[in-house]
């Protein structure tokens, strides 16, 4: 009498055990990003739909509301969203706030991210990563040639007419 009901506890104990080990088994392999590159990711987002990755890239941005993830050798880039909690954001915010000028004109900042792909085939963006590390942040300051006045001292060429225009006199 003890005995089948001693192999059902033994049955459900392992199947326990076995599902157990498949999830532990699962996060342990999702802790682990795939290093990848932008190309690969923009080439075929579809295939990193959700997964964590990580890669090497340049951090563009106009410092307003447009900012991506680029590799040179790619045509597009990837939309960041870093969150406060990402591991590395506090010096990365301090790399592009408060070192040098603000924003980006006279600095490249590449660094490694981590994080989560996300693609929308019918949004805009339609490619973005939600950045959960930021790794081996590297800030190279670019300086304009010395020769080259400020952009807003260049005229367009040739210059615009005065409005409006001067009254010919006859004298």
């Amino acid at each position: 009498m003890n005995s089948p009901n001693l192999c059902g506890r033994l049955i459900w104990a392992s199947l326990l055990a076995y599902s157990l080990s498949c999830s532990l088994l699962a996060r342990a392999t999702e802790s682990a990003p795939i290093a990848t590159t932008v190309c690969a990711i923009t080439q075929r987002p579809g295939s990193f739909q959700r997964k964590l990755v990580s890669f090497p890239a340049q951090f563009i941005s106009d410092t307003i509301e447009h900012s991506a993830l680029i590799d040179p050798w790619c045509k597009r880039g990837i939309g960041p969203y870093i969150p406060d909690s990402a591991i590395g954001a506090k010096e990365f915010d301090k790399a592009l706030y408060n070192t040098g000028f603000f924003g980006m004109r006279d600095k490249t900042i590449t660094a490694t991210w981590v994080g989560r792909v996300t693609w929308h085939p019918k949004q805009i963006p339609r490619l973005d990563i939600v950045v959960s590390e930021i790794r081996d942040l590297k800030v190279d300051f670019v300086s304009p040639p010395p020769d080259m006045p400020p952009p807003d001292v260049h005229l367009p060429n040739p210059p615009l007419p005065v409005w409006p225009p001067k009254q010919a006199t006859f004298e």
